[in-house]
C-alpha cells in the first residue's frame, strides 16, 4: 500500500533516535504487516533518514524493500552508515538504481488510493 505521511508523522519518524523496539506508536496504524513497504531513498541526509526508518521497520518484521537512487552524487556519510546497516540485515532487500534506470515493478495491490 502506498502511504503518504503527514509532515508531523514524517518528522516524528526522522527525529526519533531510539531503539527499533520503541518505534513511534502510530506506525502500527500507518503500516500493515501483511503488505510490503517500499522505501525510496537518495544519497543525501534525508535518504539516510529513510534508510534508518527502513531498518527500524525491517527489525519489526515488516517486509521492507529499499529502492536506493544514486542520482550521480556520492552518498553523505550519515547516508552510507544507514545504507550499510540496512544491507547487513539478513534477508534485507536493497535495489541500487542510477537516476536513469527504470523503477522495479511494484506488485499490484501495493498502491492504495
Amino acid at each position: 500500500m502506498l502511504i503518504q505521511l503527514s509532515i508531523r508523522q514524517l518528522h516524528q519518524l526522522i527525529l526519533w533516535k531510539g531503539h527499533p523496539r520503541h518505534l513511534p506508536s502510530g506506525l502500527s496504524v500507518i503500516f500493515d504487516l501483511s503488505h510490503p513497504v517500499f522505501v525510496f531513498a537518495g544519497p543525501g541526509n534525508n535518504g539516510g533518514d529513510a534508510l534508518a526508518i527502513a531498518r527500524m521497520l525491517y527489525i519489526r518484521n515488516y517486509r521492507v524493500k529499499v529502492i536506493f537512487i544514486k542520482s550521480g552524487r556520492q552518498p553523505s556519510p550519515d547516508c552510507m552508515i544507514n545504507y550499510n546497516r540496512f544491507k547487513e540485515l539478513v534477508g534485507s532487500v536493497i535495489i541500487d538504481l542510477n537516476e536513469d534506470d527504470p523503477l522495479p515493478a511494484i506488485p499490484s495491490g501495493a498502491c492504495g488510493d
